[in-house]
């Protein structure tokens, strides 16, 4: 790589980076979505900031050709059926230790399954936000 592709690439990160975890921290609908971005941008622009400002018009552009809010509740429904499925194998591990009488590995399976259940409550709730913010608009 040569110096200025590597500026390009540091500079090209430090616009995506931010951008993606502003995507997936704000906004659970595609308008809620929207509304973040053109926060950001105004942001961006108020702090004459014209790399980030062109990178969230991408983003925003993207998000208002591509984003429906059926397929993020298919995404949000996928989580939850994903982490059902988690907690339904750790609990099959538990009770299979337990048969075999793997008394010291019992601790250790439930820590598990109460991490998998904690993952399967953060997907659940996601989803009930979703629907409940898409009740509000």
């Amino acid at each position: 790589m040569t110096k200025i592709s590597v500026k390009k690439a540091v500079v090209l990160l430090s616009v995506l980076l931010p951008l993606s975890a502003f995507a997936s921290e704000q906004g659970l609908t595609c308008q809620s979505k929207i509304k973040a971005i053109q926060t950001q941008i105004a942001y961006a622009k108020a702090n004459n900031n014209t790399a980030e400002t062109m990178g969230l018009n991408t983003a925003l552009a993207d998000t208002i050709s591509n984003c429906s809010d059926s397929s993020l509740e298919k995404k949000y429904q996928a989580k939850v059926t994903e982490k059902t499925a988690k907690v339904a194998e750790r609990k099959a591990d538990l009770a299979e230790a337990q048969a075999e009488g793997k008394v010291n590995k019992l601790a250790k399976l439930q820590r598990k399954i109460d991490s998998a259940q904690a993952e399967l409550d953060e997907a659940q709730a996601q989803l009930d936000s979703f629907h409940q913010t898409l009740k509000a608009q």
